[in-house]
């Protein structure tokens, strides 16, 4: 099955000091989309109405590409194994402004300037250790998409030079479809249990050969691949991790405001709350990374609390229904059977009982 993603840089002077770092975030809603958020937002697409595309999606992923010595290229490829539009893309850079979310996003106290030509020198200093790199807005339109007959899109990122000293840019982009990572299973081991408890599984594989067309493999030959991942998926509290690949490196609650403010989500939204997020991280100089995780969440809707008590009510009344025939039958049944033993069969013109004959 074709279903790795692929980031690489090509590699324009055979050069070996080229290192993409990325921080890959994954956004999980507890509800699934139905036909109806798909139908709207499908219209939204359509008539290009923003706020119906931008608010009625349920998972994110986002990309954190970080590019040492990027001087020395001029662009990143992302391939994903499904078709996205420029609608489904987003640059995340100007959220790194507010510094809450900045200090938010990479979890430690960070400052920021703004540059010439569109730049911001973000920088950090932790205990004796400092570290600062650019980070730079990106546009996308239709002719950064190719799409591959059958096999996906590849979405290309142009890089800019800054003239700051600093050898390292960040570029942020957050795409709002994700498909065939998530896959959903209803529980089914019993129809009421069924209704509140869902199996989900997450599988995220990365630069996976053996998971890549042709055309991308041929096209990462020589480049620049990228050397660690640092994942991070955010969930609800409620859904519960039974498998995981790799070992979880940390965890923690999300600041409800902080970070709905950083979705766009309104306060009065309640498909997110009180999230969880799970960090794993991988060993530095990887050539692919693949994980897979399990969970199961429990749905707390009315609408299924109500449909279980109607079900139960429902198969009470048949039951006693049924009952009742049953009950009525077996009665029927067994007094014709105590008649039938009874019944004296009466001969013509005699007058007297068979019971009678076969004792004379």
């Amino acid at each position: 099955m074709k279903n790795s993603i692929a980031i690489w840089a090509d590699n324009k002077d055979d050069s070996n000091d080229v290192y993409i770092d990325i921080d890959l975030n994954l956004w999980l809603s507890r509800y699934k989309n139905g036909w109806i958020k798909s139908l709207v937002r499908k219209v939204g697409i359509k008539f290009n109405q923003r706020w119906f595309y931008e608010n009625h999606i349920d998972n994110y992923i986002e990309f954190g590409i970080k590019i040492s010595n990027y001087k020395k290229i001029d662009q990143v490829h992302v391939y994903f194994p499904y078709n996205i539009s420029q609608h489904d893309i987003k640059d995340i850079v100007p959220e790194l402004t507010n510094i809450t979310t900045l200090n938010a996003l990479f979890n430690e106290k960070m400052n920021i300037s703004q540059e010439d030509g569109g730049f911001y020198l973000i920088s950090s200093k932790k205990g004796t250790e400092k570290k600062h790199f650019v980070v730079s807005t990106s546009y996308f339109d239709k002719d950064d998409i190719k799409h591959i007959e059958g096999e996906g899109c590849l979405l290309t990122l142009n890089i800019p030079h800054s003239k700051n000293h600093a050898n390292i840019l960040y570029k942020r982009i957050r795409v709002k479809k994700l498909e065939g990572s998530v896959t959903e299973f209803s529980s089914n081991n019993f129809f009421i249990e069924g209704l509140f408890k869902k199996l989900q599984t997450v599988e995220i594989n990365i630069n996976s050969l053996r998971r890549l067309p042709k055309y991308v493999i041929d096209r990462m030959n020589g480049s620049h691949k990228i050397k660690s991942v640092n994942f991070f998926m955010m969930t609800d509290i409620f859904m519960n991790l039974i498998f995981h690949s790799q070992d979880i490196k940390s965890s923690r609650i999300l600041e409800e405001d902080t970070w709905n403010k950083y979705l766009g989500i309104d306060k009065s939204f309640k498909g997110l709350k009180k999230v969880v997020a799970y960090q794993w991280k991988s060993p530095k100089d990887i050539d692919d990374y693949n994980l897979f995780i399990k969970l199961e969440k429990t749905e707390k809707r009315w609408i299924l609390f109500a449909m279980s008590i109607l079900f139960i009510v429902f198969f009470g009344i048949i039951s006693g229904y049924g009952g009742n025939k049953l009950t009525q039958y077996l009665d029927s049944t067994v007094t014709a059977t105590k008649k039938q033993d009874n019944v004296q069969i009466k001969k013509e013109g005699g007058k007297t009982y068979e019971a009678d004959a076969k004792h004379k």
